[in-house]
């Protein structure tokens, strides 16, 4: 018997089927595919001392997009959108902003991103892990 999805979310779908015993399985694969573009991102963050311990994984086997998720706690590191993306949207690689909160003197700063680099840069990585994954369970499950 061969079983074969096209995307995490068919997958996923299919999954809410399966016993929670394969979930348990193939959770800590999906987060070890991962685990690479997280370290990645906590790396290119490090300039900051509240971004890399605000970013987060998470793995999630819902209908609607299972799969490897990463979040940035804006709660926790709110310049974090600012110097991923500046403020007009990614176009540029700059933003303004008052020195120390005095409305009279504002400068120019540089964005750093660090979190669509990291995943572009480890896109094909995780695909890859997670596609073992899937492999690895859906053996399991036509057995």
């Amino acid at each position: 018997m061969t079983l074969e999805y096209s995307s995490v979310r068919d997958f996923a779908k299919a999954l809410g089927k399966v016993s929670p015993e394969l979930r348990r399985e193939l959770r800590p694969q999906l987060r070890s595919a991962g685990q690479h573009v997280l370290s990645d991102m906590k790396r290119r963050a490090a300039y900051s001392s509240r971004i890399p311990s605000a970013i987060r994984m998470t793995v999630s086997f819902s209908s609607r997009g299972g799969g490897v998720r990463f979040r940035v706690n804006a709660g926790r590191a709110p310049h974090a959108r600012v110097l991923e993306r500046g403020n007009d949207g990614g176009r540029g690689g700059t933003f303004r902003h008052p020195v120390f909160g005095d409305r009279d003197v504002w400068v120019t700063q540089a964005t750093r991103p660090f979190f669509f680099p990291a995943v572009q840069a480890g896109r094909s990585e995780i695909k890859r892990g997670i596609s073992a994954a899937v492999k690895a369970s859906l053996k399991e499950v036509s057995r």
